[in-house]
């Protein structure tokens, strides 16, 4: 996986008790590694890096700093930001900046799932394929991914290193969640337009893989229309 297609988080809070804690929940809650995490007890060390964060899990009663005018002055680099909080009566004055939620720490381990969830719907979706289960959320590089196929209602993500059974899922709903390289091919298979290898009449080699893909027939003016279209558009 490219470094620079990881989701890259932050943790910024004065108590590392919390800092370690998030950072946990954020692996439990993820099958897949999709990310770079670095944790920041001191203010002034996150301030002056030169590193460029997707999300932020914020602290907004940090001594010496107000996390609320920090998130104002991270707008404009576009970050998302989750606050972390022991108390919320100031999360209304986050409306109006990248803030995604809130997470009380008292409900830590309650709220952080949905809030994790959602906000990665937020997030960059070329830089993470996001796909939610009732137990498990699995984060994806698209890059990773060489093709995703649909056997016996179950769904099986396949990438250089082996494949994931993510068991019982639509294939409608995942198509929702890939970005624009991904093309349905067939009734059953989704390959990523950037591992092609060659195409000859209906079939596709990818790179990497021993499997070829058939194009389905019915629809092959249909695949080849939304393929062009995708290289077009990574281009």
């Amino acid at each position: 996986m490219g470094e620079e297609s990881k989701l890259k988080i932050a943790i910024l809070d004065n108590d590392k008790y919390y800092c370690n804690k998030i950072k946990q929940l954020i692996i439990d809650n993820s099958q897949v590694s999709g990310f770079d995490i670095d944790v920041y007890v001191e203010p002034q060390k996150f301030l002056t890096n030169k590193i460029r964060y997707d999300l932020l899990f914020l602290e907004i009663d940090i001594p010496g700093i107000d996390g609320i005018n920090l998130a104002k002055q991270l707008k404009r680099d576009k970050i998302i930001i989750i606050f972390i909080t022991k108390f919320s009566n100031r999360v209304a004055e986050a409306v109006g900046i990248n803030v995604a939620g809130y997470i009380t720490k008292s409900q830590i381990d309650n709220e952080f799932k949905k809030v994790f969830k959602e906000t990665l719907e937020y997030v960059n979706h070329d830089k993470i394929i996001t796909i939610t289960k009732k137990n498990a959320i699995y984060c994806y590089n698209p890059d990773e991914i060489i093709y995703i196929e649909y056997v016996d209602k179950r769904l099986y993500v396949y990438k250089d290193n082996g494949h994931d059974d993510l068991g019982y899922i639509s294939i409608k709903e995942i198509i929702k969640a890939l970005p624009i390289q991904f093309v349905l091919v067939n009734r059953n298979q989704i390959i990523n337009i950037k591992r092609i290898l060659a195409v000859h009449n209906f079939i596709i080699k990818l790179k990497n893989s021993n499997v070829k893909i058939e194009i389905s027939r019915r629809k092959k003016k249909e695949v080849f229309e939304s393929i062009i279209r995708a290289i077009n558009h990574l281009q």
